[in-house]
């Protein structure tokens, strides 16, 4: 009966060093655990935009209506004009040209409708195909943002919590664990050994047996072992990959944190001047308002024309779309601003992920 003990005392020497693999496994879990939820993240953005494309494409719809139906309360009131004789019939042809062309218009809105809600559903992987997504969330614009973000607040929250990045620190743990790995292989095998044992003496199995169990017969060693791989190569090898990809991995952090800083900036950007768009584009609208308004009392004294009209009703519902636009792009712009900064996806939600 033999018990052995060896330790290792230059190559392997070290809790760390045991556990290097189980540690570097660790790391690769939890990088496929980032990937899922950046995965995640993705699929939630794109959800966001299409549900806003979604909004938009049934409001300009409802704006492509009102132009068709300006533009048909002017026919009537052209054509009610020519039977008294204040209008030329000549004016009739341009009001039903500009009509039909509304109208057509109004078509492509509705189609752009039913795109948009295909859109979604395959995105939220809806079976129904056949019932209409109405919107119930409006968007807000910049008066309804709790609190309008600093730069270096997001820049902040995009480094803590964007996956891409968590990913490659982590990539960089692995790296050095695996990198020290490699470099205590390298060293001689120099390990203590201690061993005893008890021995059995007899001329049969039986009486051997006992003899063992009464401990009269022992024996025990100790010494050391000294292994030296010559020239070493394999090892010398497998540590300087480790190390290549160790710099390599931390030169990658770099390069992430510079591609993060600019998209944060970006969309900063894209951010504000979407919420100045709102601004300029209200103002746009109160305008085109009142010179339509305007427009159409110069129209029934005589002193405009239809197509002076029909002008101005166009530039009334282009403000009133780009209205609309300029509300949905804020909300996307805050969508893409979450993303980049890593806020769209909770890392509580990324702990579920089995």
């Amino acid at each position: 009966l033999q018990a052995t003990v060896k330790q290792p005392v230059l190559k392997g020497f070290g809790y760390s060093v045991q556990k290097s693999r189980i540690d570097a496994a660790k790391g690769a879990l939890e990088i496929s655990r980032l990937k899922a939820g950046q995965r995640a993240m993705d699929i939630i953005n794109d959800t966001v935009k299409a549900y806003w494309d979604l909004y938009f494409a049934r409001e300009n719809h409802k704006v492509a209506g009102l132009s068709a139906a300006l533009a048909e309360s002017l026919l009537k009131e052209v054509e009610a004009r020519i039977k008294t004789g204040e209008l030329a019939p000549v004016e009739l042809f341009k009001a039903e040209a500009e009509l039909a062309l509304r109208e057509e218009k109004l078509l492509g809105a509705k189609k752009a409708v039913y795109d948009s809600e295909d859109a979604l559903r395959a995105l939220m992987n809806l079976d129904n195909w056949q019932d209409s997504i109405v919107p119930l969330d409006y968007p807000s614009g910049p008066s309804g943002t709790a609190a309008f973000p600093e730069l270096s607040d997001v820049l902040d929250a995009a480094l803590q919590n964007r996956p891409e990045y968590l990913m490659a620190v982590e990539d960089l743990k692995t790296k050095k664990i695996m990198s020290s790995y490699y470099r205590s292989q390298r060293l001689p095998d120099l390990s203590l050994n201690a061993g005893a044992g008890l021995t059995g003496l007899n001329d049969g199995y039986g009486g051997a047996l006992e003899s063992t169990v009464s401990a009269d017969f022992y024996s025990w060693q100790a010494g050391i072992t000294l292994s030296v791989p010559l020239g070493g190569r394999t090892e010398k090898g497998n540590y300087l990959r480790a190390k290549r990809e160790e710099e390599i991995a931390g030169i990658r952090i770099k390069t992430i944190r510079q591609q993060i800083t600019a998209e944060v900036r970006e969309a900063f950007r894209a951010l504000t001047l979407a919420g100045e768009t709102i601004k300029a584009t209200g103002a746009t609208r109160a305008a085109s308002q009142k010179r339509l308004e305007a427009e159409e009392s110069r129209f029934k004294l005589g002193m405009a024309t239809t197509n002076d009209v029909l002008q101005f009703q166009q530039e009334y519902t282009d403000a009133l779309a780009s209205g609309k636009k300029a509300l949905t792009d804020f909300e996307k712009a805050f969508t893409a601003l979450k993303r980049v900064s890593g806020q769209l996806f909770e890392k509580t939600i990324v702990g579920m992920i089995p």
